[in-house]
């Protein structure tokens, strides 16, 4: 079959051609688990997108509701190191290990014969986290007139953040100083459940380290976990192909 146009986005039924997205999954948990998590918005947009997972360097206990439901999907693992008195991770040192799980991800993925341009970047809880933080990096590495250190895959034009939060994890680039005042103007869609014990933790990370108007927001009836309704889904992936159609075509 041919490629059809929704709008300037193109679909293609050639999987290994199409455009990549990144996906980063939550802490306590792995990339197995986050496939399963994302299987319906995977689906959704089968046609447009190519989804990558990668997993997380660090070995970590299982996240409350990854033991419930996927007990015997371990080990779990996470982007920042964890601790007993620090759920949130130890952000220090982490960045060289981060970027080779990633590169990882992607030589397997290029191996398999993926050959389409890293376009976005998916990550729910920590890995919005993270997900947002290599967009920042990204974009100081661009404004700089040094961009040696940019990976090959650090080309994305947007974010989805699932139930992200800061503060946002420093990666190394040529640039003197990571500005943890600079704003992150990459286009980011922002999924909050509203019914998250940490959504004000989310709007946070929205109002206070995204610029205005680059951000875009869906609100679904749900508590901190990755969507799989048909309604709230669709939601996002309307949100993904706009921005990423306006991206595309700017």
């Amino acid at each position: 079959m041919g490629i059809i146009n929704r709008g300037t986005v193109k679909v293609n039924n050639n999987n290994l051609s199409l455009p990549r997205i990144l996906c980063l999954h939550g802490g306590g948990t792995n990339a197995r688990i986050f496939r399963t998590q994302c299987r319906v918005l995977e689906a959704m947009l089968k046609p447009y997108f190519r989804f990558c997972y990668a997993q997380a360097p660090f070995l970590s206990q299982a996240g409350p509701d990854v033991q419930t439901v996927y007990s015997h999907f371990g080990p779990f693992r996470a982007w920042l190191r964890w601790s007993p008195d620090n759920s949130v991770g130890d952000t220090d040192g982490v960045s060289d290990e981060i970027i080779a799980a990633i590169d990882l991800a992607v030589k397997q993925d290029n191996l398999a014969g993926a050959s389409g341009g890293w376009v976005g970047i998916l990550g729910f809880s920590q890995g919005a986290k993270i997900g947002a933080s290599i967009l920042k990096a990204q974009q100081q590495q661009m404004r700089s007139s040094k961009r040696r250190t940019l990976a090959a895959w650090q080309t994305f034009q947007f974010g989805v953040l699932l139930a992200g939060r800061g503060p946002l994890v420093h990666f190394p680039t040529t640039v003197s100083t990571f500005c943890d005042h600079a704003q992150l103007a990459v286009p980011t869609i922002h999924v909050h459940g509203m019914d998250d014990v940490n959504l004000d933790l989310h709007r946070n990370l929205l109002k206070e380290h995204c610029a205005e108007g680059s951000t875009s927001l869906v609100e679904w009836n749900g508590g901190h976990r990755v969507p799989v309704t048909t309604e709230a889904v669709s939601m996002i992936v309307d949100e993904m192909l706009s921005v990423f159609e306006h991206v595309d075509t700017n």
